[in-house]
């Protein structure tokens, strides 16, 4: 493509537009990446502190109905690097290009851009500022910020080297965007927080979270699971993953999810109820991904409610113009009809349409 348009290449390989931004173009994956890289103070430091981590910590200092505003607030340097305070009151032309920045953000993850300007959010990035400051830089030539609060919690300033900063930041999001199927909230926590994006090419559905992966907080943790590098051996990855590595599946432009997120076990150990399936249905609206697979027939026959094949499936009601796959379960206990075939199949489909 030939235009006049400023861009950028992304972390992931995306063109990322600057004037206007395309809330398209903009990945969860590409922010977290960038502010995990990026260091805070202008690198004036004593050590090395990301962005990432910062906004970590704010997201747990603000109001929680502001949570992921917190997380968020910082997100266009991913993009347009950290310019520092006193020298960005001087460059209005760079302040438009935030503005603009933080709007498409807003449209991204469905956040009104005033929020970035809340005071709730001010006092929270203030405080974490404090904090930073009092681990992080050498006595001051004079005080600064004007009217600054005391230290409130030094100790959680960790800095986190970018790859750890990277996967907490991503974590958090995915605590802070899962789709919760209660809205009297009388449902337990979820055992594993979803992996979810919008546009992602698959989300991929299991029946429940087995005991490993509970235990360990990761998915498809058990090592009879196949999961992992069936993804490898069929060319949705470019290497093979580990359970410790499910947040880059983002990347890749799979999301993860179980039908049951409320019980853990094996598929015959587990309840399955319309409520379950009801709670996909409001995943595939919210994040409108390409497809969705079910890694197994159980959870495919719960939300259809009938007898399914392997391979693609006519499109339903409920998920609209969503293509909707099921797979041969790579469960151990299911090794004994797992067909690496139809998961080539699925891959070719991926592959062919885009």
């Amino acid at each position: 493509m030939t235009d006049n348009i400023a861009w950028i290449q992304t972390f992931t390989g995306k063109r990322l537009d600057l004037d206007p931004p395309n809330p398209d173009q903009i990945d969860i994956v590409d922010i977290a990446h960038g502010l995990s890289m990026l260091c805070r103070f202008n690198g004036q430091c004593t050590r090395f502190y990301s962005v990432a981590e910062h906004s970590v910590h704010v997201s747990h200092e603000i109001a929680p109905k502001f949570a992921l505003v917190g997380l968020l607030h910082d997100a266009a340097e991913a993009y347009l690097g950290d310019v520092p305070s006193p020298l960005k009151k001087q460059l209005s032309q760079f302040k438009t290009f935030e503005g603009k920045m933080e709007v498409a953000i807003g449209k991204k993850f469905d956040i009104k851009p005033d929020l970035f300007k809340d005071r709730e959010l001010k006092r929270a990035d203030v405080q974490l500022l404090i904090d930073e400051k009092a681990v992080l830089m050498v006595d001051p030539p004079e005080p600064w910020p004007p009217g600054a609060p005391d230290v409130k919690d030094a100790s959680r300033i960790e800095c986190w080297e970018p790859a750890l900063a990277k996967q907490k930041f991503l974590e958090r999001f995915a605590e802070l965007t899962a789709i919760s199927p209660a809205p009297n909230e009388t449902e337990p926590p979820m055992i594993l927080p979803d992996i979810l994006s919008t546009g992602l090419k698959v989300i991929f559905c299991g029946t429940a979270v087995g005991r490993t992966s509970a235990r360990e907080g990761r998915y498809y943790a058990n090592k009879g699971n196949s999961f992992w590098k069936t993804l490898f051996e069929i060319g949705l990855t470019d290497e093979p993953l580990t359970p410790e590595r499910q947040l880059e599946l983002l990347q890749y432009g799979v999301g993860l999810t179980d039908l049951n997120k409320f019980e853990t076990g094996m598929d015959r150990q587990v309840s399955l109820t319309q409520r379950n399936a009801e709670r996909l249905v409001g995943i595939v609206e919210a994040y409108k991904p390409r497809s969705v697979a079910f890694n197994g027939k159980k959870a495919a026959e719960t939300v259809f409610g009938g007898k399914m094949d392997y391979g693609m499936q006519a499109r339903s009601a409920q998920f609209g113009e969503v293509d909707i796959w099921v797979l041969p379960s790579t469960s151990g206990a299911g090794r004994g009809y797992f067909d690496i075939d139809v998961w080539n199949d699925f891959a070719a489909w991926l592959s062919k349409t885009g």
